[in-house]
């Protein structure tokens, strides 16, 4: 469960890996985990959502993955404004 801010709704999906509070305030905060709390069937999804993305997209094999395509990327690419070769 997390408050609408920064960068946590972009690493919770919303009644699938987790819940995202309405606002941010205890009260829209303890209504999630009330939610949550009192729904089985939801928090038994959110469960089986979260183990599932987390050693899917979020795994270290695929976070190593990005990078290893990125510092590829990088190498390359030609070299700019440098007579290094």
């Amino acid at each position: 469960i997390v408050t609408p801010v920064g960068g946590l709704v972009e690493q919770v999906e919303n009644g699938r890996t987790g819940l995202i509070a309405g606002a941010v305030s205890t009260d829209a905060l303890a209504g999630a985990i009330a939610r949550l709390a009192g729904d089985h069937e939801l928090y038994r999804r959110c469960s089986a959502g979260a183990l599932e993305v987390s050693s899917t997209s979020l795994s270290w094999t695929a976070h190593v993955d990005r990078i290893e395509e990125g510092v590829r990327r990088v190498a390359a690419a030609p070299r700019r404004g440098s007579d290094v070769q």
